[in-house]
């Protein structure tokens, strides 16, 4: 046989091998509760042990002094949960992958009793979920309270939004109606290119902005839990704000059992209904949004005997939120400091403002918020975040854990580090919401005071009448907030 056939001999016998083993991995079950047992078993853990360590604990007696163990870690793949009747213990073993060792079903009749007794009056419901029903201020299970953080862009929304969702009591959401402004922004056109293939380029379109009914009425879908508006988008790894929602790496831990790495692609029509389910369980809702211009269009949700809907209505002193949105050019379209009048958009300065005036809730008019409504501001917010955040959690009626005051804690007091545009994390909270003082010129300050003279007479903010007093940091431009405003104060 020549060289070059001994060559091709070998090539075909290695090819072959190459498609042998892709049809053997491709066979394989190699879920994660079984790369489990193989690792186990190449660390020299027998499958008897291993069982052993993994069966349900038992608790002989339920009294206050008892500590249940976290259900969570109770089983690798699957959770006990209070609700489960004893007839459904019979479904309990088919519904697990793997068992190395035989469980005492004994013992874990047991155990699912004690939960039950220890979590009186809660639903899990069938997947996942640290929570029972437990949600409604006045303890009727039927009523959910849902906060819809409403602000505009720049006016420190996203810090005030993480107030909640630090929170595990919150199903919180970060601009889930973002889609709706952003869907059609984007066209896909293939074009020639080299090597004879065609590509996808990304174009930019015309911008066509929904009506405000359509973003309420989505808002209210989701409130509810219900995503049906939102499938369209399904596929976006950012479809409900995944990378930061809290709320949603539980529900990849405790239902699909995934890593963090994996939960912004895990959202697919498959599994939409246990996130739905998941987020039903959940005690309370949040939404954080700068689409919504007139809170009006909510009020229709005021009826719905499911929800308890409460308004925190974030604001921020005008000419700093005009000077954030400048600072968001890049540097080659980016003004030198400090910024000049002429390239304020009066558009933009006119929405903010009239946002302001026509969405203050005030005692001297009749307003069916009064209850459901509170006005806030960055400016406070940013000086007494602690005392703030307390206030803020009164207002709500739900206690605050631990984790929120720790956040507060390390987000505002700074890392020394620097942060991009849309972190929430701040060298000094306070001297942040301060430096558009030194950004935008007088006579820009002066243009915004001038058309917004009342919007910042209603929620308190000083005018200034030189650049002197402008870069005085001494002066505070933060007045008192007029005592008819439905507002938290510090």
């Amino acid at each position: 046989m020549s060289v070059r056939g001994a060559v091709g001999l070998v090539m075909l016998v290695l090819t072959l091998f190459c498609l042998f083993m892709m049809l053997f991995l491709g066979h394989l079950d190699l879920s994660r509760p079984r790369i489990a047992l193989l690792n186990d078993v190449l660390a020299g853990i027998q499958p008897s042990q291993r069982g052993t360590q993994r069966t349900f604990p038992v608790q002989q007696t339920v009294s206050q002094e008892t500590v249940l163990p976290d259900t969570r870690t109770v089983s690798t793949r699957r959770t006990v949960y209070p609700n489960e009747t004893m007839a459904d213990m019979e479904s309990v073993a088919r519904s697990i992958e793997y068992e190395e060792e035989p469980i005492n079903k004994e013992d874990r009749l047991l155990a699912i009793k004690q939960r039950w007794e220890y979590y009186a009056g809660n639903d899990y419901g069938e997947e996942g979920g640290q929570f029972g029903n437990q949600s409604g201020l006045s303890g009727d299970p039927a009523r959910r309270l849902t906060v819809v953080v409403f602000a505009q862009m720049r006016t420190g929304s996203s810090f005030t939004g993480q107030l909640l969702n630090q929170n595990p009591s919150f199903w919180y959401m970060f601009e889930p109606l973002w889609h709706l402004n952003h869907a059609q922004n984007f066209v896909y056109k293939p074009i020639p290119v080299v090597n004879g293939r065609a590509t996808v380029r990304l174009t930019n379109v015309a911008y066509s902005r929904p009506p405000e009914s359509t973003y309420s009425k989505v808002l209210g879908g989701i409130l509810r839990c219900d995503f049906g508006q939102l499938m369209k988008f399904i596929g976006r790894k950012e479809l409900f704000g995944a990378r930061g929602s809290k709320a949603l790496l539980r529900f990849c831990d405790e239902v699909l059992h995934y890593p963090p790495i994996r939960c912004p692609w895990v959202l697919k029509p498959q599994t939409l209904p246990k996130v739905v389910n998941y987020c039903k369980r959940t005690p309370n809702m949040a939404v954080k949004t700068i689409r919504i211009q007139d809170m009006t269009s909510l009020e229709y949700l005021l009826g719905d005997p499911t929800l308890d809907l409460k308004i925190v209505h974030l604001v921020r002193d005008p000419r700093a939120a005009i000077t954030s949105r400048l600072s968001l050019k890049g540097p080659r379209h980016r003004p030198k400091l400090p910024f000049p009048p002429q390239i304020l958009n009066e558009r933009d300065i006119n929405k903010l403002c009239d946002w302001i005036k026509k969405n203050t809730v005030t005692t001297d008019v009749p307003s069916p918020w009064r209850g459901r409504y509170t006005l806030v501001r960055y400016e406070d917010l940013a000086e007494h975040p602690e005392l703030m955040t307390k206030k803020l959690y009164d207002f709500l009626g739900v206690p605050l854990d631990d984790a929120v005051l720790s956040w507060v804690r390390e987000n505002t007091k700074g890392d020394g580090k620097p942060h991009d545009q849309f972190s929430t994390k701040h060298h000094d909270a306070n001297a942040t919401a301060k430096i558009w003082r030194y950004r935008l010129s007088f006579p820009a300050v002066a243009k915004v005071q001038e058309m917004c003279r009342d919007a910042m007479k209603i929620v308190g903010y000083k005018e200034v009448d030189s650049s002197e007093a402008l870069r005085d940091l001494e002066t505070s431009l933060v007045d008192k907030i007029p005592d008819n405003v439905i507002a938290i104060r510090p």
